[in-house]
C-alpha cells in the first residue's frame, strides 16, 4: 500500500516476517512476496479485514452510502479491483449490489458502536 519506490507490490499479498531491529532497516517489516525478500514500514502494510465490522466513508463517487455500517469481504487479488474489498450492500432489503471498496474508506466500528452490517460477499 501506497509504495513509491516498488509500486508494482502495491495490493500484493505479502507473508509478514520478523520486525528489523537494527541498521538502517530497523522498525521495518520483514516481507516475502513471490520469493523476494523487502523491508517495509508498517504504514506499507495491511492486513486483510475480510469480516470486520466497518462504516463506509469519504466515498466520492457514491456520497450516499457514507456512513452506512457493512461487513467487509474479500480482498480482490487480481482484475480490475485489486486491492479493493468486495461489500454487499442492499438498500431497505432492496437488490443486493456489490461494492469495490478501498480499505481508506472502510472505518472499524468501534466497540459498542450500532452495526446494521449487511452480509459480505
Amino acid at each position: 500500500v501506497g509504495l513509491v519506490s516498488k509500486p508494482a507490490l502495491n495490493g500484493r499479498v505479502v507473508e509478514i516476517g520478523r520486525r528489523v531491529t537494527g541498521g538502517k532497516k530497523a522498525g521495518r517489516y520483514g516481507v516475502e512476496v513471490d520469493g523476494e525478500q523487502y523491508a517495509m514500514k508498517s504504514s506499507n502494510l495491511e492486513a486483510d479485514r475480510a469480516g470486520e465490522q466497518a462504516v463506509l466513508e469519504g466515498l466520492v463517487g457514491r456520497p450516499d452510502l457514507n456512513g452506512v455500517a457493512v461487513t467487509v469481504g474479500q480482498l480482490h487479488l487480481a482484475g480490475p479491483h485489486e486491492g479493493r474489498y468486495a461489500i454487499r450492500h442492499a438498500p431497505d432489503g432492496g437488490e443486493v449490489e456489490v461494492l469495490a471498496i478501498r480499505s481508506a474508506n472502510l472505518r472499524r466500528l468501534a466497540v459498542g458502536e450500532a452495526s446494521t452490517a449487511t452480509p459480505s460477499a
